[in-house]
């Protein structure tokens, strides 16, 4: 055969597997549109089956509350806060009993307080709009809650200074120019979940994180870019319902105890609501059986294993619009990413969600962990302390 005619052949035979490679390519495409299409309505039907079930468990959640007769005083002493470990147990003892009143009247006496720290803050402040919002489910006027002065008046400059007396609507005490306003991101409602509120509130951080510590650029970027932006996502997925739109942030900067604490908050359904109504909620229950309802262990659980309660979580292995996924890829590596960053970084934290927490110290290892009787935050609290190095 001649060389031409060899090299013709040749050419055909190529030009003809180019032509039959596009048309198997199309048709591969066509096979997954059309499948993607055939699923699709299933999945959009799956979604809103979990968001409505996430809608009735809020409801309920704040129905169950009625608020009889009576004026229930707790007497606040010493310190209140995780930011000191050693008033851990302290907090945790306040804030069940500040929770989960049922008079008409809760009093906090803070004559004899000399220090609130800045996760009591919060813990007030969503306990004012947890109260209100279950109000309008039980159909009467929301409870009275009073604040005393302590006989400190830095600790009453500081309420002021945070924005504590703005939220709550009490008249601001005149003497918090002691505080430096540089050294603090206020506490305010965010009423907006989109990504530039979400920037704008990390920016805040970065800046106060910049400004008071000699963590590295880099260091400050990783914190922020992994932990912070990771919390934000998960108060917004889990936090904010048709019920409440709202969520919190406040950080302090306290130079004589060489850290920085930062809080961020929301009233949501709390950690285990989240996961067992999410796509992975029977194997959680088939799993650890009647662990599953100890909200305490599942947040030590879930920051060891792959689980998610987000509405995008593959439910399991080889399921039909899953398939090739493994359970939880892609989402449920949030609070891994979380205690390992702060673990690099030597930056303890705690979370309390409805009746559990869990807390670890500068080493990454947990120092406390459980489920307490009554409820310790409305909603779910991530507090951290960021360190300052020595310049």
């Amino acid at each position: 055969m001649k060389k031409k005619n060899i090299q013709y052949l040749l050419w055909v035979n190529q030009r003809q597997f180019k032509k039959r490679k596009i048309e198997i390519h199309k048709s591969k495409a066509k096979r997954r549109n059309k499948f993607i299409k055939k699923r699709e309505p299933v999945h959009k039907e799956y979604r809103k089956s979990i968001k409505n079930e996430r809608k009735q468990i809020s409801i309920k959640l704040h129905s169950d509350y009625s608020y009889i007769s009576g004026n229930k005083k707790i007497d606040i002493d010493s310190q209140f806060g995780l930011e000191d470990s050693k008033q851990f147990d302290n907090y945790l003892s306040y804030a069940s009993s500040i929770i989960d009143f049922n008079e008409r009247e809760l009093t906090l006496n803070l004559n004899n307080c000399a220090r609130v720290w800045p996760s009591a803050v919060t813990l007030m402040c969503s306990l004012k709009e947890w109260v209100e919002f279950g109000s309008k489910y039980n159909h009467i006027k929301h409870p009275l809650i009073r604040s005393t002065d302590s006989k400190d008046s830095s600790v009453n400059s500081y309420l002021t200074h945070c924005g504590f007396y703005d939220y709550v609507g009490r008249i601001a005490n005149n003497n918090s120019g002691e505080f430096n306003d540089s050294h603090i991101v206020k506490i305010q409602r965010e009423l907006k979940k989109d990504s530039d509120t979400m920037c704008q509130k990390e920016d805040s951080i970065i800046k106060l994180l910049e400004n008071t510590t000699t963590f590295t650029k880099s260091q400050i970027k990783l914190f922020c870019s992994t932990v912070i932006l990771e919390v934000f996502q998960n108060v917004i997925e889990h936090g904010i319902t048709c019920n409440d739109q709202g969520w919190w942030v406040l950080a302090q900067y306290h130079p004589l105890h060489h850290f920085i604490s930062i809080n961020i908050a929301d009233n949501g359904i709390g950690f285990k609501n989240s996961l067992l109504s999410g796509p992975q909620s029977q194997q959680l229950k088939d799993e650890l059986g009647t662990n599953a309802e100890d909200e305490g262990y599942l947040l030590q659980y879930a920051m060891n294993e792959n689980v998610s309660g987000a509405i995008d979580a593959s439910i399991k292995e080889g399921y039909f619009f899953h398939k090739g996924y493994k359970k939880g890829s892609g989402r449920g590596n949030g609070l891994d990413r979380i205690r390992t960053t702060c673990k690099e970084l030597g930056v303890p934290f705690s979370i309390l969600s409805h009746y559990g927490y869990i807390s670890y110290n500068n080493r990454g290892s947990v120092i406390k962990s459980g489920s307490c009787k009554n409820r310790i935050f409305a909603g779910t609290l991530y507090h951290f302390n960021f360190p300052i190095k020595e310049a």
